[in-house]
């Protein structure tokens, strides 16, 4: 179930923030979207246990990504997903 979607855009970057809802977790995701070379895909993946409610972070690219994306979706998943860092 999806909750959400905002876009973001970074150094000429599109991406699609969405926020999901499944039987075993809640994640964030950070899919690119488009830019000048056409990448497209999942990009970081914020997931919160609903078991042990423990907060995780997954990387899907290998490509240089701006400080500034990573603060800002690490303070979102804190602010949005329930679990505990």
């Amino acid at each position: 179930m999806t909750d959400a979607r905002e876009e973001w855009h970074y150094d000429g970057r599109h991406y699609l923030l969405t926020l999901v809802s499944t039987q075993e977790s809640m994640d964030l995701e950070l899919d690119a979207v488009g830019d000048a070379s056409g990448a497209q895909g999942p990009v970081l993946l914020a997931s919160c246990d609903d078991e042990t409610q423990a907060l995780t972070l997954s990387s899907f690219t290998d490509e240089p990504l701006p400080l500034d994306l990573l603060e800002r979706f690490i303070a979102e998943a804190r602010r949005v997903l329930p679990g505990r860092a």
